[in-house]
């Protein structure tokens, strides 16, 4: 930033805010599509630069708009099609009931005369390019937002009547408009006796620059409006500050992978991952169920309705039909264990969120953590107690929910253990949040543990 003019940084903050735009839409980011939206952006051009021109074919120019438009060289001709071998073009009957013809017309010898098909063709395909030239015309003409300047040169025959434009000059097309001007100067100039035109510049004129440049001094120097130079003193800092990047969860997928070697992800078999995967996912409509029944009938009942499809995901996950089914049972006997937890009850309640715009569960963030984009996702976030299962505003939560298993021998020193393992990737989690969010309160760090019914925590870090 340090070596951008101040007065270019709003250009480049609108290029930023458009990526970050892109990044939040479902569409995956292609050069072709920041290229198409980038069309569609306009910075302030007049604070960058003091005379802004864009010089533009026609075909580029489409789509866009100028306060003024300048169209030169009106009378300058369409280059030459070379003689194709051979004329085709598809026809349809004049009312559109029959099946379109294809007519063909091959090259003559040159010893031979053009004959009528030929004749044919090639005037119809004349009068598609004088159409197509048409809507070129309006196409240019219609860039401008209030002034378009037309320029063309007509020629005066030794009768001193103008010269007719052709179909290949996009003058042709203003003809009706324009030759009443033509005529006027016309008249003009046969009256006070000389012809008006624009003096060309002569060779002599052009090669003489160079020498004049020469003889300038030899330390003359041109100024460049685009470099500025840094103070002696100046030295960049070893980190950028922490910032949030607008992210969602495509991204955040992506960037786990980047961060591999920083955030642990559980081992075990294929099974053993289905089903920690499933029991995962299902929590969340455990909240649900456990906000909106509070009868222990109605609950069992709710609960049970999520075994089918419990099944459908673990089928989706390779298991057989049986497999999916006994696994599906194992994770209901874990759901109804996890609803009288009074733990796992204060984790999924409705509780104050520090963002609103936040989902409740599965939350995404990107945030640039000393120079480097870290996206995580978050499980469960939300503002409680200064202790475990303790309501208010006072510290932000952030519970990652583990489905390891393990025997009530030694079950404190696993424990123990597992914080030891996760502690580096949840405090990446509470850096990644303080980057999002500096006004956060206190972090508080959780592992729940549901097959367990277990909960370890601890403070954050603050760095």
């Amino acid at each position: 930033p340090a070596c951008i003019a101040p007065e270019e940084h709003p250009a480049i903050d609108q290029f930023l805010d458009l990526l970050g735009e892109l990044e939040t839409e479902p569409t995956p980011i292609s050069g072709a599509h920041i290229e198409e939206r980038m069309q569609k952006l306009f910075a302030n051009i007049p604070a960058l630069h003091e005379n802004p021109v864009a010089i533009l074919t026609i075909h580029k120019a489409k789509g866009l708009e100028w306060d003024v438009v300048f169209l030169p060289g009106l009378q300058k001709k369409s280059q030459r099609a070379d003689t194709k071998l051979l004329l085709w073009s598809e026809e349809w009957s004049m009312d559109d009931t029959a099946e379109p013809r294809i007519y063909l017309a091959p090259i003559q010898h040159a010893t031979e005369k053009e004959y009528p098909t030929k004749k044919w063709l090639s005037k119809r395909l004349r009068d598609r390019d004088i159409e197509e030239m048409r809507r070129l015309f309006y196409v240019a003409c219609t860039r401008a937002r209030d002034q378009l300047h037309l320029f063309a040169e007509v020629k005066a025959g030794k009768d001193g009547k103008l010269t007719t434009p052709d179909a290949s000059q996009l003058l042709s097309i203003a003809w009706p408009f324009a030759e009443p001007f033509f005529a006027a100067i016309t008249v003009q100039n046969e009256s006070s006796g000389t012809l008006l035109k624009m003096p060309a510049p002569s060779v002599e004129d052009r090669l003489n620059v160079l020498p004049s440049l020469a003889a300038q001094e030899e330390n003359a120097s041109i100024p460049l409006s685009n470099f500025r130079r840094l103070p002696a003193d100046w030295h960049p800092e070893t980190f950028l500050s922490d910032v949030m990047i607008p992210g969602n969860t495509m991204q955040s997928q992506t960037a786990e992978t980047t961060d591999a070697a920083h955030l642990l992800r559980p081992q075990g078999s294929l099974h053993a991952r289905a089903f920690g995967t499933v029991l995962h996912a299902l929590l969340q409509p455990l909240a649900t169920i456990l906000r909106a029944e509070n009868d222990a009938k109605a609950l069992h009942a709710a609960i049970t309705q999520l075994q089918r499809p419990a099944e459908l995901r673990l089928r989706q996950s390779g298991a057989t039909p049986g497999e999916a089914k006994i696994s599906a049972g194992k994770i209901m006997y874990a759901l109804e264990s996890i609803a009288q937890d009074q733990t796992a009850q204060w984790i999924l309640a409705t509780q104050p969120s520090i963002d609103s715009a936040l989902p409740e569960f599965e939350i995404p963030l990107t945030a640039m953590l000393q120079n480097q984009a870290h996206s995580v996702r978050l499980d469960r976030m939300f503002l409680g107690g200064a202790e475990l299962g303790t309501n208010g505003t006072s510290h932000l939560w952030i519970v990652d929910f583990k489905t390891a298993a393990h025997s009530a021998n030694g079950l404190d020193d696993f424990l123990m253990e597992q914080q030891k393992i996760y502690r580096p990737t949840m405090q990446r989690y509470a850096d990644a949040v303080r980057a999002a969010y500096p006004q956060a309160p206190t972090i508080h760090l959780a592992l729940y543990y549901p097959l367990l019914l277990r909960c370890t925590w601890w403070a954050a870090d603050r760095n």
